[in-house]
């Protein structure tokens, strides 16, 4: 039963996805949660996902870049307030043409919205794969449109951004063999320590 057990967790282990990533858009702000007001508070929003379901876009226009899939879950804090979720979909997505990175608000009846983007010369070439920053956005935009967002706080509302940071940290995975040998060492040793206390 030990040896089987150990065989299925190596077989299983084998299946594996590209690498997790979290990007995280941090600064200072100022806005609304309902109908309470936050000003020069320290935000973060964090959005996680698998760099092997990263895609490429292209825009009639000729423009350029990568974004991430719409996520669930995504993470926000706000300073004085809380820490929550997003109660939508949202989205990371850079433009290689415009040196620009931004947050996409996905609401259930499938319309987007960007809710704060920026410009830094670095993603010009970046396509969020891979761990980069922390780089300082300049030339935000799209705040007027990060009005009442709903998440779990409440309705957010961002009137100002400012010292905005983009960060993408990929998260260390041990390999599949590594891990699948650590378990299966694990369960085997576990099953002789049963077999030796029932023995």
């Amino acid at each position: 039963m030990v040896l089987r057990i150990a065989a299925l967790t190596l077989l299983v282990s084998g299946f594996a996805l590209g690498d997790p990533i979290i990007f995280t858009i941090q600064g200072t702000g100022s806005g609304t949660v309902d109908s309470t007001a936050f000003n020069n508070a320290v935000f973060t929003f964090s959005v996680a996902t698998d760099t092997s379901m990263i895609t490429s876009f292209t825009f009639p226009d000729g423009e350029n870049g990568f974004q991430t899939p719409a996520a669930a879950g995504a993470d926000i804090s706000i300073g004085g307030i809380g820490t929550g979720t997003f109660t939508d979909d949202e989205q990371i997505f850079v433009s290689n043409t415009l040196n620009t990175v931004g947050l996409t608000d996905i609401q259930s009846g499938g319309s987007e919205m960007d809710l704060l983007d920026g410009t830094n010369a670095a993603f010009g070439t970046y396509d969020l794969q891979s761990s980069i920053g922390p780089l300082t956005i300049s030339n935000i935009e799209a705040l007027d449109q990060f009005v009442d967002i709903a998440t779990s706080l409440g309705s957010v509302t961002f009137t100002a951004a400012s010292n905005v940071i983009f960060t993408a940290s990929e998260v260390s995975v041990p390999e599949p063999v590594t891990s699948a040998l650590a378990a299966a060492g694990l369960l085997l040793a576990a099953g002789i320590r049963r077999l030796v206390r029932t023995g």
